[in-house]
């Protein structure tokens, strides 16, 4: 611990976030972008390393493209090596090799200058890493990149899970609450899935022909595949319903929600795969200079250190920067970047004029919300090789 805090981080300046525990590496230091450019090796106090052990940290300095200096040291005995890179093969070079009671405090500044943290590297022009499977830092990136999307993932698809309920029940608006019915019972049927329509007609004859039975609306419902707690509570809220005769299809519709749940769950997943798709596919384009930078580079720092102008009202410059690109994108990949059931979440303009002032401050809360999300977790702003 004295390495990681009393040398790396009150001596060398190193942020704690930065410094992290490795299998292949006891330590690890990486730069603002989260990418790994120093590594430690300790052995036991005094232990001096024997050419095997040498040999071996050596070699697996390349296993990680970015590294520039690995340090091998038992605390008294230091050795620290440059790892230079071209075009995926390593080249490691001895710089220091002393005994800190044989070095004098200006030998020992020097010594560990390189170690100072700089913030981020930059690559040679043209830098590209070797994709093979003998390139551990390819795997490593991967489950890295994996790391970051599952987390993103999860994040978006609990914001469009609340964001679906809300628009259903009205908070914004009744057109935009008619538009996602109609993108859900299209989205039921192409997904081979039962419609809220065809559930609400199937108890809407069993009440006709079989009244107000517990055990007949259950039947229904588990005939049609639904299951779990969701059924108790859509045939509870069935027969809470006051009516005299049969209720209308739509009455009840609006019951059976709670068996939908699995559904909209998954809705909302392939929605969030879908927009992060679209985010991915611009950012490779993006890295081999194909599409102009708009998401990463110095358009992402604007993008993050964007400030909302008092005059303007609300901007939301992430969502924006995401919005521009699905437009300017739509022509020329309309499969993937053209508007799908997959943009029900999408409040357009038209549907926002006329609502009252609350649910425009609701729909401004979501746009904030999604805005932050992009920018909290942004995993296609990361490099990963």
């Amino acid at each position: 611990m004295w390495l990681a805090t009393d040398l790396l981080t009150d001596l060398m300046g190193w942020p704690v976030e930065a410094i992290a525990q490795g299998e292949r590496f006891d330590l690890l230091l990486e730069d603002e972008r989260g990418l790994p450019i120093l590594t430690f090796e300790t052995k036991t106090p005094h232990h001096e390393a024997s050419a095997s052990e040498r040999k071996d940290f050596i070699n697996r300095l390349s296993a990680f493209p970015t590294l520039r200096i690995g340090v091998l040291t038992s605390g008294d005995r230091w050795e620290i090596y440059r790892i230079e890179h071209t075009l995926g093969s390593a080249s490691v070079y001895s710089i220091s090799n002393f005994t800190l009671d044989r070095v004098t405090p200006e030998e020992l500044r020097a010594a560990l200058e390189p170690i100072m943290y700089r913030g981020a590297i930059k690559h040679q022009p043209g830098y590209r890493y070797r994709i093979a499977r003998s390139e551990p830092f390819i795997a490593a990136a991967l489950l890295r990149l994996t790391g970051h999307l599952e987390a993103s993932i999860a994040d978006i698809q609990r914001y469009f899970v609340q964001l679906f309920h809300g628009i259903r029940t009205g908070e914004a608006g009744a057109a935009a609450k008619s538009y996602l019915d109609a993108i859900y019972e299209r989205w039921s049927g192409e997904a081979l899935r039962v419609p809220p329509s065809v559930l609400a007609h199937a108890l809407h004859e069993t009440l006709a022909s079989e009244g107000r039975s517990h055990q007949a609306l259950v039947k229904t419902i588990n005939a049609l595949g639904f299951g779990g707690d969701g059924v108790q509570e859509v045939v509870d809220a069935v027969l809470t319903l006051t009516f005299d005769s049969v209720p209308e299809e739509a009455a009840l519709m609006a019951t059976l929600w709670p068996v939908f749940e699995p559904a909209i769950r998954q809705l909302c997943a392939q929605t969030a795969h879908v927009q992060l798709a679209r985010i991915l596919l611009y950012r490779v384009g993006e890295d081999e200079e194909i599409f102009e930078r708009r998401i990463s580079g110095e358009p992402l720092t604007a993008v993050r250190e964007h400030r909302m102008s008092p005059i303007g009202g609300r901007e939301y410059a992430a969502s924006r920067a995401v919005e521009q690109i699905r437009v300017n994108m739509e022509s020329l990949l309309p499969s993937i970047y053209k508007l799908s059931e997959f943009d029900w979440w999408l409040v357009k303009p038209e549907y926002r004029t006329g609502i009252s002032q609350g649910r425009k401050h609701w729909l401004q809360a979501q746009d904030e919300t999604l805005n932050a999300l992009l920018l909290v977790r942004p995993a296609w702003a990361h490099s990963y090789g």
